[in-house]
């Protein structure tokens, strides 16, 4: 199903999943949801399948970290990436950030 292409069905959508608006179209939507891991991957496959949004350059270590709980292989991941000089800031999924690449569709 694709949705509406406006900033209020992006707002809808994500009230839904997480039972709560969102305060500012710039907060970051899955740590303050609780959401990492597979759950941040499911949100954001349920979003593109929504909206129609190709998901061919989404990397999940840039915007979410692995499931909840120690994990001895994300921690060899960032440390082999931060020798390899691939190391950046994670980049927070925001109301903006949804509505920005459901623009970039065409």
């Amino acid at each position: 199903m694709i949705a509406g292409r406006d900033s209020t069905s992006v707002a809808a959508f994500v009230a839904a999943c997480f039972g709560r608006g969102v305060a500012s179209p710039d907060a970051e939507l899955l740590l303050a949801n609780g959401c990492d891991g597979d759950d941040a991957e499911v949100f954001l496959a349920a979003f593109a399948a929504t909206f129609g949004v190709a998901m061919a350059s989404y990397d999940p270590a840039r915007h979410h970290g692995p499931e909840a709980g120690w994990n001895p292989l994300a921690i060899l991941r960032v440390a082999r990436d931060r020798l390899a000089g691939r190391s950046f800031p994670p980049v927070p999924v925001t109301l903006c950030l949804l509505y920005t690449s459901l623009m970039a569709r065409g």
